[in-house]
């Protein structure tokens, strides 16, 4: 990441302590789905961390493309699967379903 580097550490900090802060399958899913409120909430902190510190991150795009393309490619993108389930799919659903859908999920609910 040469210069960045120093910047993305600190970033990806703010994104994991967000993950634990908030906890995963407390709220809302028993331990053999994703953890997918957890995820989108340490997604949630990391853009709270990146404003107060001016790191030019688009959110909008960002934390979609994942979901985007693996919608393109015809995978089921439902949140509430098992996690054996979604892995019979063989697609990356940490990033397209966890990380990008469950924080866009997140946003609608927030702008709603």
């Amino acid at each position: 990441m040469k210069g960045k580097a120093e910047t993305h550490a600190h970033w990806i900090m703010a994104h994991e302590i967000g993950h634990q802060y908030w906890g995963f399958n407390y709220v809302l899913e028993p331990t053999d789905y994703p953890m997918w409120f957890g995820i989108s909430m340490g997604i949630y902190t990391d853009r709270m961390y990146s404003l107060k510190n001016n790191i030019d991150l688009n959110y909008s795009t960002y934390f979609s493309e994942s979901y985007l393309k693996s919608i393109s490619k015809g995978y089921n993108t439902t949140i509430i699967q098992t996690v054996d389930t979604l892995n019979k799919q063989k697609f990356d659903w940490n990033n397209a379903i966890l990380h990008d859908k469950s924080y866009s999920v997140l946003r609608m609910l927030a702008y709603e």
